[in-house]
């Protein structure tokens, strides 16, 4: 027999029934985060920024980003005093990480850009001309990473807003 505290409200589904539902849920926006930004990149990098396939990778990416941030109710970007201690221990965890990485693709964006500079100096400005979305593709995994981040971590979860 179950106790009062363990009986379900009306019309939700079991707890069992729940887990595989959300788990399939962020492992479908992950994914298509991830398809989406390697395909904002690779257009990026061939020079087919600004086409109808690159936008459309583009506005994956940022559904997929603000799909995350609702399955986590977006305990990576509140504030600190809005989150209890378990959702701020995660969210520091998650930040780091993202912190790393901005740090990571600005290294990385120095040394590319610089190589560009160069290149434009000798008569070959086609990298400097992507300069631009070579910036938005590193932004948005760092802007992005907490968010999916803490998302994959909680995939399995008990959600009561289900």
């Amino acid at each position: 027999m179950t106790s009062p505290l363990e009986t379900p409200r009306p019309g939700a589904r079991p707890a069992r029934d729940r887990r595989p539902s959300r788990r399939l849920a962020v492992t479908g926006v992950v994914l298509a985060g991830v398809l989406g930004w390697t395909a904002l990149t690779v257009l990026s990098l061939a020079g087919h920024a600004n086409t109808w396939g690159w936008g459309l990778a583009l506005v994956v990416v940022g559904a997929s980003w603000f799909g995350c941030r609702a399955l986590t109710r977006d305990v990576a970007e509140r504030r600190a005093s809005e989150v209890d201690e378990y959702e701020l221990a995660q969210r520091q965890r998650v930040r780091e990480v993202g912190y790393v990485l901005a740090l990571v693709v600005a290294l990385v964006l120095y040394v590319v850009l610089t190589v560009a500079v160069n290149l434009a100096d000798g008569g070959r400005p086609t990298l400097l001309e992507r300069a631009p979305d070579l910036v938005l593709i590193g932004f948005l995994p760092a802007a992005a990473l907490p968010s999916f981040l803490l998302a994959w971590q909680t995939r399995d979860t008990d959600d009561d807003t289900d």
